[in-house]
């Protein structure tokens, strides 16, 4: 890549991306004046956009204007402004209350990520000779300072994703994690190049920060997703978004794959432990996981078994509604009190039971209902039918 090619490829991720960031991050802030603190989180992360263009827009123009590489001050006051703003933002989400088992594999699952953090960190520091008396302060600000705030905005977010119970903020933190992950991989790379002889820019850098950048962006799309739909954030398990300590794993093997390709004995034992550590933590989550998960199985066979003892005796009818209003359980009183066989009303809509002239009031009340699916609806549609 030329030099004109990386400036202009500079302004494209420095300043036109972090502008799109802002741009979304205001409008997740417009969309959530319902979640006070869902509100003022976005705000928080918007100036933190805000202020991550006005650093790269200056950076961008000191290279462009005086081939300045070298950045003042001031700039570097911005960014870490900027790094405060969006872990100040991160910890504004509100977060659900968790079960015990979630609070001890939440533990492990924060001890992995910090430890795999701090491995990288410190490998990359040692092979770069960020540590050595002869490296410059600037030096070891890129090299260690940049990747260090990184780290901790990703251990932040990688925090709140463990912790998060609904789908909607797992989404979020998840690519904010992934945004910071990949900030972080970046900002190793570049100070390594850095202080190598024969420094030079590549594409894959590039690429690997314009990433960093655009990943907020789908953060404050999935705000705007899910505040256009009424009710609740759904509580749904986004799985994928939960492999964060799994990749802090793969990772810290990696940075051990590494040492014992360069023959880096220095560091070898070190690496060793911690990985070791860490699978240690890894089995010990699985365990208790899976310790929990047979519980809750159990616990939900139990209620299982007493709610069907409970139904089938019982002489009034029961119905259990699925998403879509149709009938995915129907109790055998139904034979008594309309003459329907309890297979047959399966898959059937409830509307379609009440008389035709009062089904437009009950498809409306059933689906004010299920829009809410944890508010009670007190109120009874006059002249309504008693099914």
């Amino acid at each position: 890549m030329t030099e004109q090619g990386t400036i202009a490829f500079d302004w494209l991720i420095f300043v036109v991306a972090n502008a799109c960031v802002a741009y979304w991050s205001f409008r997740a802030w417009a969309v959530s004046r319902d979640e006070p603190a869902t509100h003022r989180a976005w705000l928080i992360i918007a100036i933190a956009a805000i202020g991550q263009t006005i650093g790269s827009a200056a950076e961008t123009t000191l290279q462009i204007l005086y081939n300045q590489i070298a950045l003042p001050l001031w700039i570097h006051l911005d960014f870490v402004l900027v790094y405060v703003l969006v872990i100040a933002g991160l910890l504004s989400f509100p977060i659900a209350p968790r079960r015990r088992a979630d609070r001890i594999t939440l533990s492990f699952d924060i001890a992995t990520v910090a430890l795999s953090g701090v491995m990288i960190f410190w490998f990359w520091s040692v092979r770069s000779g960020a540590f050595e008396p002869s490296t410059t302060l600037a030096s070891k600000a890129i090299v260690i300072g940049y990747p260090s705030a990184d780290l901790a905005v990703l251990l932040t977010a990688a925090i709140l994703l463990v912790r998060s119970a609904d789908n909607r903020s797992r989404t979020i933190f998840g690519y904010f994690a992934l945004g910071y992950l990949c900030s972080s991989i970046s900002d190793f790379w570049y100070g390594y190049l850095q202080m190598s002889p024969g420094y030079q820019r590549n594409t894959g850098l590039d690429v690997c920060w314009f990433a960093a950048v655009v990943l907020p962006i789908f953060a404050a799309a999935t705000q705007l997703q899910h505040s256009a739909r009424k009710g609740a954030p759904r509580r749904e398990a986004a799985r994928w978004m939960a492999e964060i300590p799994s990749i802090a794993v793969a990772l810290a093997f990696g940075m051990l794959f590494l040492a014992i390709r360069d023959n880096r004995e220095d560091v070898e034992v070190q690496l060793g432990a911690g990985a070791f550590v860490m699978t240690v933590l890894a089995i010990a989550r699985q365990r208790i996981s899976a310790r929990d998960a047979t519980r809750l199985w159990s616990e939900r066979a139990a209620r299982d078994a007493r709610f069907r003892a409970l139904v089938q005796h019982s002489s009034d009818v029961v119905v259990v509604l699925d998403s879509s209003l149709r009938a995915s359980y129907v109790s055998p009183a139904i034979q008594g009190v309309l003459g329907l066989d309890a297979e047959l009303g399966l898959g059937r809509t409830f509307v379609e039971w009440v008389t035709p002239e009062d089904r437009p009031m009950a498809a409306e009340l059933l689906a004010r209902v299920a829009s809410r699916p944890h508010a009670r609806e007190a109120r009874r549609p006059s002249g309504g039918p008693q099914a």
